[in-house]
């Protein structure tokens, strides 16, 4: 791997997530703006759908408990899948051909239901 470099990283979309409406993706973000997208949401609509993928996964868990501690009548729904990313590396010396490796990404779904 030392005569090829790191390119792009191309996550796929999943088409799971396309169409969820309030959707919350978590990612660099802090904890607490995500707790309050939710709550804004929350006020509006009965359901709401947070996800992640990878490294992610543990603070879209936490917001998840934040939100049910805040908010009683919540129930949680929780489904689990595998996201596609693909790496692409460019020879160094352009001798070589281009190499795509794809990886399966760890990702949770949330679906929040409010009972009230």
């Amino acid at each position: 791997m030392e005569h090829y470099s790191k390119t792009k990283t191309l996550q796929l979309e999943i088409p799971e997530l396309k169409d969820l409406s309030p959707h919350i993706q978590i990612g660099n973000g802090k904890v607490r703006s995500y707790v309050q997208a939710a709550d804004v949401a929350l006020k509006s609509n009965t359901i709401i759908f947070i996800s992640a993928t990878g490294l992610a996964i543990n603070k879209a868990v936490s917001v998840t408990e934040i939100i049910k501690r805040n908010h009683k009548q919540l129930t949680a729904h929780i489904e689990i899948f595998e996201a596609p990313c693909v790496d692409v590396w460019e020879s160094k010396n352009g001798d070589l051909d281009p190499l795509e490796v794809t990886a399966h990404l760890p990702g949770i779904k949330v679906t929040l239901v409010s009972e009230s």
